[in-house]
């Protein structure tokens, strides 16, 4: 789309503040840890063209495989604990979307362990033109018992090393010129306090991945997504302890737009 479609289909789209009053149509609104489809579909229609690869290596529930399908992009998915047949079981540190047919078939697939295995298969791994990350907030909800799950991390630290190793890994698969659309949140630790994640996991692109450059910093309201918080009783027993504490309750998360510039140079 040109900048008017854009702006007449989403108004607030080159604003840095999003608002969502309901959910659209997308992955699993129960899935715990999703995010709202209009979230990717303004990411994809803005800074992708039909049949360009939409890369997501955590992709949920498959919101970002529904919502690039109904755009007519091409969807590569993976997810350590994938719960739909549409998306590959695979460790996003070691994804490597391939493509395993002619290219009039259009199929694709995954390599999911580490090593050069795409080459010495012979298929030619892929670049997207948009990478979208949804990563866990930390240990905020655990998605598996499996130990190399990023929401089973045992600190912030581990969790943004980790972070920035997936980073440098999937970083080949993203065209050069492309983008990365991070979606974060912060969390509260009660031996810690607040714990600015969003902005900690932004400085692995701005501050160590120096081949991209920060374009957009967009805040999302959520307040509408928060569920089980309409009782009374619950809402002043809230506010008694942000009172108490100092604390505020969490209404938005972030989302980063990163573009890559160039590629990496090999050490």
């Amino acid at each position: 789309m040109n900048w008017k479609e854009l702006d007449k289909t989403y108004p607030d789209i080159f604003s840095s503040l999003w608002t969502f009053p309901s959910r659209g149509k997308g992955g699993d609104p129960k899935f715990h840890g999703n995010f709202v489809p209009q979230i990717v579909e303004r990411l994809i229609a803005w800074l992708t063209e039909p049949n360009d690869f939409v890369f997501d290596p955590m992709a949920g529930s498959g919101t970002t495989y529904d919502v690039a399908k109904r755009l007519r992009r091409i969807p590569l998915v993976s997810d350590l604990t994938p719960v739909r047949p549409e998306i590959w079981p695979a460790d996003a540190r070691y994804a490597v979307p391939v493509s395993v047919a002619p290219e009039n078939v259009k199929r694709h697939a995954f390599v999911v362990r580490p090593g050069a295995e795409a080459m010495l298969l012979g298929d030619r791994p892929l670049q997207a033109q948009l990478l979208v990350l949804h990563p866990p907030y930390h240990d905020i909800v655990p998605f598996s018992d499996n130990p190399d799950d990023l929401s089973n991390c045992d600190s912030v630290a581990t969790f943004l090393e980790l972070l920035y190793h997936m980073a440098l890994h999937l970083d080949q698969f993203v065209a050069r010129m492309g983008y990365v659309g991070l979606v974060m949140g912060n969390i509260y630790q009660a031996s810690r306090g607040l714990i600015p994640l969003s902005f900690l996991a932004m400085q692995i692109w701005h501050g160590r991945m120096l081949n991209y450059q920060l374009r957009s910093i967009i805040t999302k309201d959520i307040q509408h997504n928060v569920h089980g918080s309409g009782n009374p009783r619950t809402l002043n027993l809230r506010k008694s302890r942000h009172c108490r504490y100092g604390t505020s309750q969490f209404k938005t998360e972030d989302i980063y737009i990163f573009k890559k510039l160039r590629d990496r140079k090999a050490r």
